[in-house]
């Protein structure tokens, strides 16, 4: 288990980072994510080694990091830029972190992640002939060689045109399942967020505004940063609380035990079911991308049903 404790770190005069806690439980997919400056690379970089925090823990299966050398903390690490060695074949930078193995075990290692990433017939290729995702599959695979407790991806698919990306992040996620490595991604796309990991780290203004799963943090926002974040949403103003829908952000009183009237302006399908967009009468406001599997007519009436205070529990629903 990583344990990151009251992790504060500074640059000159700014505070990155500031009393930053959380927990990775062993063989989780965990997301770093947040608007840039909110700190996410620099955690990453902390938990490598490159930068020392004012103060803090980060301990991996209960051994000190912040005292242990980098080449020491077994840890990989895979950028957003392919570091490949230009000059070595794909096998020769597999080898590299584990060149001190007996030979037999290290081609062994080799041919094992080979296999895995299906690259075995690109072994004595150079970088410069490999596609973008090959070389991301080879920086993955030398980062797993000397078999790491954790690994570390900084914007690893960013660089990738959308249809690869969403391609190879989805391979890279089965492989880290199948060998139950922990990982933690920073990533500022929240999709890529939500369907790569089992925990998601939202950062801002340097400090965790939520931990949790992807669910927890788009149904139950802990805050109206964390709800914006995640979604297009509908503050719903009730007394002095406030509920969060999906759709975009609007102020609305409620009236009726939690339910307003409502017409459909615009209907699609997408996934399997409906989405409305729903004008509420009497006002400009209109909620979107409500979602319902039953089909309802544009222009007809409806009724939102508006749960509160600051949950999805029920979601907006239309009621005929």
């Amino acid at each position: 288990m990583l344990k990151i404790s009251n992790l504060s770190v500074k640059r000159g005069e700014n505070i990155i980072l500031d009393d930053v806690s959380f927990k990775v439980h062993e063989h989780k997919l965990i997301s770093l994510v947040g608007p840039s400056g909110c700190g996410k690379s620099t955690l990453l970089h902390t938990i490598a080694g490159f930068i020392s925090p004012l103060k803090g823990s980060i301990t991996l299966h209960g051994k000190d990091l912040i005292s242990t050398p980098i080449d020491k903390r077994s840890i990989g690490l895979v950028f957003q830029e392919e570091t490949l060695f230009p000059n070595l074949s794909v096998r020769e930078n597999i080898e590299y972190g584990i060149s001190s193995w007996e030979v037999s075990s290290r081609e062994k290692r080799v041919n094992e992640l080979l296999e895995l990433v299906n690259l075995t017939s690109h072994a004595s290729k150079l970088p410069h002939e490999l596609s973008g995702g090959e070389k991301q599959r080879v920086s993955l695979v030398r980062a797993l060689a000397p078999q790491p407790k954790l690994i570390l991806m900084d914007e690893s698919f960013s660089s990738l045109d959308p249809v690869l990306r969403v391609e190879l992040r989805e391979e890279i996620k089965a492989i880290l399942k199948k060998l139950a490595i922990t990982c933690i991604l920073v990533t500022h796309d929240r999709d890529e967020a939500m369907s790569f990991s089992d925990e998601v780290v939202i950062l801002n203004d340097s400090k965790i505004q939520q931990f949790g799963t992807p669910s927890e943090l788009y149904l139950k926002p802990e805050n109206e940063f964390v709800a914006k974040f995640f979604g297009n949403g509908n503050i719903v103003k009730d007394g002095d609380s406030n509920s969060i829908k999906p759709g975009y952000y609007h102020h609305v009183d409620i009236s009726d035990k939690g339910k307003v009237e409502g017409k459909i302006v615009r209907r699609k399908f997408n996934n399997g079911q409906y989405y409305y967009d729903v004008a509420v009468i009497g006002t400009e406001i209109v909620f979107t991308d409500i979602a319902n599997r039953e089909a309802f007519d544009e222009n007809s009436k409806t009724t939102l049903a508006l749960s509160k205070p600051w949950c999805y529990d029920a979601l907006c629903s239309l009621n005929e």
